[in-house]
C-alpha cells in the first residue's frame, strides 16, 4: 500500500501498480505516461478537493480500479488534466462518484465507468478534446462499458438527440441513467433506435419507449418489472427472430403490428418475460423451431408452445426448476434422439404419451432434468449413447433400467455425479480380465455398474480419470489395470491413481496432468536401461515402485514438468540417448549428466530448456551438426566444448521468436553458413547467418510464412548448388544464385536472383510451393540462364489462383518455361484465348524463353511478351466441350517488346512483334501490312510454291498466326482486305515477288481469312 498523504503532491511516471494507492484528502497524485494498474487507486476526499492529475496523454492499462467513493459522502474527488493536451485513455474501471475530466482534458473509455453510489453522479466533463467515445454527428456511443446503477453518468452530447445508436455496453437500473446535460439532464438513451453487433443494453427500473422501428443486432436485457416498448423489431422477419441476443426477465412489448414468431434463430433467454403484442398476446406462443440458442430461465418458469411439434437443431437449455412444454419433439424418431443440443437442468415436457428414448445420438446434458413423456421419464431405459451424453449438476445420480448400456460416443460424468447401468457393452472378455474396448469416457464422477465381480485389466478406449472411476458393485473395476492400448489420461486436481497389477504396459498413449500421478509396480516398456514403445505425456509423474534407470529413450516421450520416478529418484536423470521422440513442452527443463546423443527427434518448445551440462552433444563435432532431428522453439544449451554450428547436415527446425542454441554463452548459430541437410524456419522465426561468408545450400531449406532468413555480412550471397529452397517468408542476401536444384515459394526473395548456368547443371525456379500456384516477389534483378527453368502453376482464372512472379529490377530471360495445371482445374474450349500474366518486371525485360509454346497435358499455351510482362495465352485444349481445336486466328494473340530479325531472303514487316509459337513442325508466320505488297514469306522460310501458306491481313497491328499444319486444307473465305494476296496459280512464274522464276507445280488454295473490309 502507498499513501499520497493529505495536502501533498505525488508524481508517478510509467507506474505498475498491483496493490493499493490511497490519495488522501486534499492530496494530488500526478500520472504521466503509460500506467499499468491491476490494483486499486482510491481517491479519499473528506471535504476538500482531492485530485488524480492526468499530465499530458496518459494511458491507463490493466484491469484495476480507480475508486472515487468518499467515505463521508463528500463527493469532491476529481480526475483533472494538466500539461500539454491532456487526455486519459482508460482500460480500468472508474467507479463511485465525482468529476471525471474537470472540464480541462479529453477522455477515452476502453474500460468501465460505474456510477454505483445511489443518488450520486460521475460527471464526464471534458474539454474540446472531447469524450471520444461519443460521436455527435452520428449520435453513436462506441466502445467501453457504462453502468448507471443507483447513480448516474452525465455528459454533454452537444445536442438534444443524445444516443440513437449504441455500439457500447450500457446498464441503466435502480434509478440510474446516462444523462445528457445538453438536454436538461434528460435520459440520453430516450431516442435510442439501434443496438449494433458490438452494443449491449440492460434496462431495469427505467421505462423505455420507441414508437418506430427498433433494431437489436447486439444484446438487449430487460429486467423484471421493466417497461420496454417499441413499435416494431427489425429482427422479426417472416415468422423468424433472426438476430441479436435477448434476455427477457420482463417483456419486450411491440406496439405495432401483431407478430407470430415460429422460429428462433437468435440467442433468446426467456426468464419470466416474453415478446408481447399490443393486443397482449404472446408472440412466441406458437414457437415451433429453434436453430439458435433458446434458454428457459428464471425461477420456476414454465414455458409452453402450442405448436404441433417442436424442432431443436440449435441449443435448448432449461435451467433448474424451469420447464418447457411441447406436444412432441421432431428429433425423437422411433426410440432415438438425434440432432440438436439439449442442456436439461429442468424438464423438457412432452405432452404426447408413450415416448421412450433408448438411443441418444444428440448432444445431451442432464443436469437434474430429463425428457418427460406425459409425466413419465422418457430416458428411463436409455440403452445406448452414440454421440455425447453428459451427467452434470449437483449430486445428480442418473440410472437406466436397460439390461446393458452401450457407449460408442462420449460419456462424461462430472464430479459428485454418477451414472448407473447394469453392465457396459464395451467390456469384453471374462469378468476377471475385462477389456474396455471402445468409446470415450471422461470420469470425474463414477460410472456405476450393478454387475459385481468385474475387473478391467486392459484399456483400449479413450479413458480420462478425473477423480472418478468405473465401479462394479461397490468395487473399483480399474484397480488392477495392467495394460493400455488406447488413450489413458489421469487428470483432475491432485488425482492419485494406482494399479495393483504386477506390471503396467503402455503401448497406447498415457497422459498424466500436472499435480496428478499414476503409480504402478513396474513398467513393461522399460527393459534394462531403455524405454521403448508407447507414448507418454508427463506433466505429472509416473511413479514406479521398482527401481529403474533409463539412459535411452526409444519411445514417444513428452516431458511437461513431470517425469518417471521411483520414490523420489528421477529415473530419467541419466538419460543420454534419444532414438525415437523426446519433447520438452510447457516450460519444462531437463539437464543431462553427461554427453547426449540424438538419433531420433528432439523437440524443445518455447519456454523449455534442454541443458547438456557436461560432456557434449555428440551429434555436433567440428562445426557440423551431423545427424538427428531437432525442433527448437526454446533453448538448447550446449557446453562451450561443443563449439558452434557451421554446417547443418541434420534435420534442424527453428520455430517462433524465442529459439536459442548456445555453446556456453555464445550463439551457436553465429557461424552457420552451410546446409547439406534439412533446415527450416517456422512460425515467424528469424535468423541471420554467419557474417564472414556467403551461405551455401545443397540440401533443403524452408523459410516459412512470416519467417526471415538473412545472409549476414556485406556482399554475401545465398548460393544453392543442389537440393531445394522454399521461401514462403523472406530470404535476404546480396545475391541469390541457384546453379542447381530448385527454388520454390510464394514469399519474397530480396536480392539479385539468378537461376541456371550457361551450360551444364539444370536449375528451376518454381513460382509457388510444390504443386501449388503462388505469388513470388523478387526485390532486385532476375536472370534466367540457358539451363534454367521457370515453372508456373495454373489453378484458376483469377489472381492468386495462378503463379505470378513480380520483379523490381531488370529481367533477363533464357532457358525454359513450363506450366502445371493444379487444384483439379480443367480448361475447356470456352477458355481458349484466356490469358495469364505470369511475370511482371519494373525494369527492362530482355531475352526470352527458348520455347514459344508450352504444353501441360493436352492444354497448349502460347508465350508472348507485352511491355514488361510475360503472358500465357491458351490456344488448345482437350477438355469438356473441346475437340482439341487450336485457337482461331482472332484468338492467337501476340505482343512483344522488341522487333524480331529475319534472316530469310525477303524482309518481313513485324511492327515490333516478337516471334512466338516455334515448333519443329512449323515455324510461326508473322504477317503484317496494309495496301499493295508482294506476297510475303514470313522469316524467309523458303517454303516451296506448292506448300500452302495462310496469310493474314490485319487492320491495325501485326498478328501472329500459327499454322495448324502445312498440308491441311485451309477454310475458305470470301475476300481479303487490301491487295496483299498469297495465291497459288498455275503459272510458270512461281510465287509473286520471289527472286526465283523457275517452273514449279502449284496448287490453287483459297484465302484462309475472311474479308474484313475492302
Amino acid at each position: 500500500m502507498i499513501n499520497a498523504l493529505a495536502n501533498n503532491f505525488v508524481y508517478l511516471t510509467s507506474l505498475t501498480n498491483a496493490g493499493t494507492l490511497n490519495v488522501q484528502n486534499n492530496a494530488q497524485l500526478n500520472f504521466t505516461g503509460t500506467m499499468t494498474n491491476s490494483g486499486t487507486v482510491n481517491l479519499q476526499s473528506t471535504g476538500n478537493n482531492t485530485y488524480l492529475i492526468i499530465n499530458g496523454s496518459v494511458t491507463l492499462n490493466g484491469t484495476g480500479t480507480i475508486d472515487m467513493t468518499s467515505s463521508n459522502g463528500q463527493y469532491v474527488n476529481l480526475i483533472y488534466g494538466a500539461g500539454t493536451a491532456p487526455i486519459l485513455i482508460s482500460h480500468n474501471t472508474i467507479e463511485g462518484a465525482g468529476n471525471l475530466g474537470s472540464g480541462n482534458m479529453g477522455f477515452t473509455n476502453d474500460g468501465t465507468v460505474d456510477a454505483n453510489i445511489t443518488g450520486q453522479n460521475i460527471a464526464i466533463n471534458v474539454d474540446s478534446t472531447g469524450f471520444t467515445n461519443y460521436n455527435g454527428t452520428t449520435t453513436t456511443l462506441t466502445g467501453g462499458t457504462y453502468i448507471a446503477n443507483g447513480g448516474s453518468i452525465t455528459f454533454a452530447a452537444g445536442n438534444t438527440t443524445g444516443i440513437t445508436t449504441l455500439a457500447a455496453s450500457v446498464t441503466e437500473e435502480n434509478g440510474g441513467q446516462i444523462l445528457n446535460t445538453s438536454n436538461s439532464n434528460a435520459n440520453a438513451l430516450a431516442g435510442l433506435t439501434s443496438i449494433t453487433s458490438t452494443g449491449a443494453l440492460t434496462i431495469g427500473g427505467v421505462a423505455f419507449a420507441d414508437a418506430g422501428s427498433f433494431s437489436n443486432a447486439g444484446s438487449l436485457t430487460i429486467l423484471a418489472g421493466e417497461s420496454f416498448k417499441v413499435g416494431s423489431l427489425t429482427q422479426i422477419s417472416g415468422g423468424s427472430l433472426t438476430a441479436g441476443t435477448y434476455v427477457l426477465d420482463g417483456n419486450l412489448s411491440l406496439t405495432g403490428a401483431t407478430q407470430t414468431i415460429t422460429t428462433n434463430s437468435t440467442n433468446l433467454t426467456l426468464a419470466g418475460g416474453t415478446i408481447e403484442n399490443a393486443n397482449s398476446t404472446n408472440a412466441l406462443a406458437g414457437l415451433a423451431t429453434n436453430t439458435g440458442k433458446l434458454t428457459i430461465g428464471g425461477s420456476s418458469n414454465s414455458v409452453s408452445s402450442t405448436a404441433a411439434s417442436f424442432s431443436n437443431t440449435g441449443t435448448l437449455t432449461i435451467n433448474g426448476s424451469d420447464s418447457f412444454s411441447v406436444s412432441k419433439l421432431t428429433q425423437i424418431s422411433g426410440t432415438t434422439l438425434s440432432g440438436g443440443t439439449f442442456v436439461l437442468g429442468g424438464n423438457l415436457d412432452l405432452t404426447t404419451a408413450g415416448i421412450s428414448v433408448t438411443t441418444n445420438s444428440s448432444t445431451l446434458t442432464l443436469e437434474g432434468g430429463t425428457i418427460n413423456s406425459n409425466g413419465v421419464n422418457a430416458l428411463n431405459a436409455l440403452a445406448a449413447n452414440t454421440k455425447s451424453l453428459t451427467i452434470a449438476g449437483s449430486s445428480n445420480n442418473v440410472s437406466t433400467t436397460a439390461a446393458s448400456f452401450s457407449n460408442t460416443g462420449t460419456l462424461t460424468i462430472d464430479a459428485g455425479d454418477s451414472f448407473t447401468a447394469t453392465t457396459l457393452t464395451q467390456l469384453t472378455g471374462a469378468n476377471s480380465s475385462k477389456t474396455l474396448a471402445a468409446g470415450t469416457y471422461v470420469l470425474a464422477g463414477n460410472l456405476d455398474l450393478t454387475t459385481s465381480g468385474i475387473t478391467i485389466t486392459k484399456n483400449g478406449a479413450t479413458l480420462t480419470l478425473e477423480g472418478g472411476t468405473i465401479k462394479s458393485g461397490s468395487s473399483n473395476a480399474l484397480s488392477a489395470l495392467a495394460t493400455n492400448t488406447g488413450h489413458l489420461t489421469i487428470a483432475g486436481t491432485g488425482n492419485l491413481v494406482a494399479t495393483s497389477a504386477a506390471s503396467f504396459s503402455n503401448t497406447g498413449t498415457l497422459t498424466i496432468d500436472a499435480g496428478d500421478s499414476f503409480t504402478a509396480p513396474a513398467l513393461t516398456q522399460i527393459s534394462g536401461t531403455t524405454l521403448s514403445g508407447g507414448t507418454f505425456v508427463l506433466a505429472g509423474n509416473l511413479d514406479l515402485t521398482a527401481a529403474a534407470s533409463i539412459t535411452t529413450n526409444s519411445s514417444n516421450l513428452t516431458l511437461e514438468g513431470g517425469t518417471i520416478q521411483t520414490g523420489t529418484t528421477n529415473d530419467l536423470a541419466n538419460l543420454s540417448s534419444n532414438t525415437d521422440s523426446l519433447t520438452l513442452a510447457s516450460d519444462a527443463n531437463f539437464s543431462t549428466v553427461g554427453s547426449f546423443t540424438n538419433s531420433g527427434a528432439l523437440t524443445i518448445d518455447k519456454g523449455s530448456k534442454l541443458t547438456v551440462s557436461t560432456g557434449t552433444l555428440t551429434n555436433l563435432s567440428g562445426g557440423t551438426l551431423a545427424s538427428g532431428t531437432y525442433t527448437i522453439g526454446g533453448t538448447l544449451q550446449l557446453p562451450t566444448a561443443n563449439g558452434s554450428i557451421t554446417t547443418n547436415a541434420a534435420n534442424l527446425t527453428l520455430t517462433g521468436t524465442a529459439f536459442s542454441i548456445k555453446d556456453g554463452t555464445s550463439n551457436a548459430l553465429s557461424t552457420f553458413d552451410n546446409n547439406t541437410g534439412t533446415f527450416t524456419l517456422a512460425s515467424d522465426a528469424s535468423l541471420t547467418t554467419a557474417t564472414t561468408a556467403s551461405f551455401s545450400d545443397s540440401g533443403t531449406v524452408d523459410v516459412g510464412k512470416g519467417s526471415t532468413l538473412t545472409v549476414g555480412g556485406t556482399n554475401h550471397n545465398y548460393n544453392q548448388t543442389a537440393g531445394t529452397t522454399t521461401v514462403d517468408g523472406t530470404l535476404t542476401a546480396t545475391g541469390i544464385t541457384a546453379t542447381g536444384g530448385s527454388i520454390f515459394g510464394a514469399g519474397s526473395l530480396k536480392g539479385n536472383t539468378s537461376v541456371g548456368n550457361a551450360t551444364g547443371t539444370a536449375a528451376t525456379l518454381n513460382v509457388g510451393d510444390s504443386g501449388k500456384a503462388g505469388l513470388l516477389a523478387i526485390t532486385g534483378t532476375y536472370t534466367q540462364l540457358a539451363t534454367g527453368t521457370m515453372n508456373v502453376s495454373i489453378g484458376g482464372l483469377t489472381t492468386g489462383t495462378y503463379s505470378a512472379l513480380s520483379i523490381s529490377g531488370n529481367t533477363s530471360l533464357g532457358g525454359t518455361l513450363t506450366v502445371a495445371i493444379v487444384n483439379g482445374f480443367v480448361l475447356t474450349s470456352g477458355n481458349i484465348g484466356q490469358t495469364w500474366t505470369i511475370l511482371t518486371t519494373s525494369g527492362a525485360l530482355s531475352g526470352s524463353f527458348t520455347n514459344g509454346t508450352v504444353t501441360s497435358g493436352s492444354d497448349v499455351f502460347t508465350v508472348s511478351y507485352t511491355g514488361n510482362s510475360v503472358v500465357l495465352t491458351l490456344t488448345s485444349v482437350t477438355g469438356p466441350g473441346s475437340k482439341n481445336q487450336p485457337a482461331s486466328s482472332s484468338q492467337a494473340i501476340t505482343a512483344a517488346t522488341k522487333p524480331a530479325t529475319s534472316k530469310g531472303k525477303s524482309p518481313v514487316l513485324t511492327s515490333g512483334a516478337r516471334e512466338v509459337g516455334i515448333s519443329k513442325l512449323a515455324k510461326p508466320i508473322l504477317v503484317a501490312g496494309l495496301g499493295h505488297s508482294n506476297s510475303i514469306l514470313a522469316g524467309g522460310s523458303g517454303l516451296r510454291s506448292w506448300e500452302r501458306v495462310p496469310v493474314a491481313g490485319t487492320m491495325a497491328k501485326p498478328v501472329a498466326v500459327n499454322s495448324p499444319s502445312l498440308h491441311d486444307n485451309v477454310a475458305a473465305s470470301n475476300a481479303w482486305m487490301g491487295q496483299s494476296h498469297g495465291i497459288g496459280t498455275p503459272s510458270t512464274l512461281g510465287w509473286m515477288g520471289t527472286s526465283n522464276n523457275r517452273r514449279v507445280p502449284v496448287k490453287v488454295i483459297a484465302p484462309s481469312l475472311p474479308r474484313i473490309a475492302r
